[in-house]
């Protein structure tokens, strides 16, 4: 099977967190709810430690800026609570004023993540995300992490056979009791990513698949989350934020080729 179009991102030029001044790249923001909600928590790199907003009835905005001046190819924005006929707009700008905002996305939300891969085709500095959800049960919008940069893209030009298998695992507890009853505490569901590549090329000149693979896992090792796009014409069928259950061995063959399997466990 020839490869599809397999992404990571994890350099990022939207979502590194800065540990002194955490908030320095947040311009502006909606309301936020009482509570550990705070708009920086979009930088953490777990999900589930939101920027929670006062209010969904109305257009709920975030306002971000860039490490630098640049143009991306991935926008994420992942643990959200938007229903799925919220609608999301991405503006990217030079300025923070958006007059004349050279990129405009918009897109109903995934009730999974929200990927977007095509779009981006300017330079931007500045970043607004706009989420209308006036349904929304809950009576506020959540965000989890925001990242946004260069991926690496996994290319066409060489013979690559690819297996990707996603396993799921029930993380609930269950307890049986006397009487043949059970207690069971519920708990999420969690994914396990593992890609198998072989007869990646080893050949100056033909090597950018496995080069950029090296360089990533150098970069991340056990420890830092990035986010995997299984097919980037259709990032909704899946997409997760994982990091690598350990570093990838080679296995090389004869004519130049290599072969290696990746292990990503989720995060949350």
């Amino acid at each position: 099977m020839a490869n599809q179009g397999i992404s990571f991102l994890y350099n990022f030029q939207i979502g590194n967190r800065n540990v002194d001044t955490p908030d320095i790249d947040i311009i502006d923001h909606s309301p936020t709810a009482e509570g550990d909600f705070a708009p920086e928590n979009i930088w953490t790199d777990s999900v589930r430690h939101t920027w929670r907003t006062a209010d969904s009835t109305t257009p709920q905005f975030i306002v971000i800026k860039a490490q630098e001046k640049s143009k991306i190819d991935t926008f994420a924005i992942l643990g959200h609570n938007f229903t799925e006929d919220a609608i999301v707009i991405i503006e990217g700008a030079g300025d923070d004023n958006f007059v004349g905002a050279t990129t405009r996305v918009t897109t109903i939300a995934n009730p999974d993540n929200i990927v977007l891969t095509d779009g981006f085709f300017e330079e931007c500095l500045y970043y607004k995300i706009t989420v209308i959800d006036p349904t929304n049960g809950c009576g506020f919008l959540e965000f989890g992490r925001v990242v946004g940069g260069q991926a690496i893209i996994m290319e066409n030009d060489e013979d690559i056979t690819d297996t990707y298998t996603v396993n799921y695992k029930d993380n609930s507890e269950t307890l049986e009791t006397l009487g043949f009853f059970t207690e069971s505490n519920e708990n999420i569901t969690s994914r396990d990513l593992t890609c198998s590549f072989s007869k990646l090329y080893t050949v100056e000149g033909k090597d950018g698949n496995y080069i950029n693979l090296r360089k990533m896992f150098k970069v991340v090792k056990k420890t830092k989350p990035f986010l995997t796009i299984l097919d980037r014409k259709n990032p909704s069928k899946l997409s997760m934020w994982g990091q690598l259950k350990s570093i990838p061995n080679d296995s090389f063959t004869v004519n130049d080729f290599v072969s290696m399997s990746l292990g990503v466990r989720e995060v949350f």
